[in-house]
């Protein structure tokens, strides 16, 4: 196969350390120009069930213009063979993270805890239309 690389005559290698996303979707636009969009799931254990298809890179290998560089997964396969144990970490951290009651999440922080009677008074007239008052500190009848 003819392989042609990716940084002949744009500056090397090191142009890809400072440019990865740029460079990614150039390979992704090449591959899908030479040889058409991703149309199948690779993945002999996949359920088949999948309706979009891309090309995933190959472990082990760099982004370059060698379709062999590639195999063709469905979505879901493909987040699958990305997933690592360090991705799994970052995203239970994540998740856990939504539940701490110390990070501020704005009213999904509120959610579960206790509210005085007060509190419920200004809601439900907020929720009626009638608008907060800073200096009286009322509601006003109408607007």
């Amino acid at each position: 196969m003819n392989h042609i690389s990716l940084f002949s005559g744009i500056g090397g290698a090191e142009v890809m350390k400072t440019q990865p996303k740029y460079f990614y979707r150039i390979v992704h636009d090449w591959l899908n120009k030479h040889y058409g969009k991703a149309s199948k799931c690779e993945n002999p254990n996949c359920t088949g069930r999948g309706k979009r298809f891309e090309y995933a890179l190959k472990k082990g290998f760099q982004h370059d213009r060698n379709i062999g560089n590639y195999i063709q997964l469905c979505t879901s396969c493909h987040r699958l063979y990305d997933q690592t144990e360090e991705k799994k970490v970052l995203a239970s951290k994540h998740l856990a993270g939504r539940y701490n009651e110390n990070l501020k999440l704005g009213s999904l922080s509120r959610i579960g805890k206790p509210v005085s009677e007060s509190t419920r008074e200004k809601i439900r007239l907020s929720k009626m239309g009638r608008k907060f008052n800073p200096i009286t500190k009322k509601f006003d009848a109408s607007y």
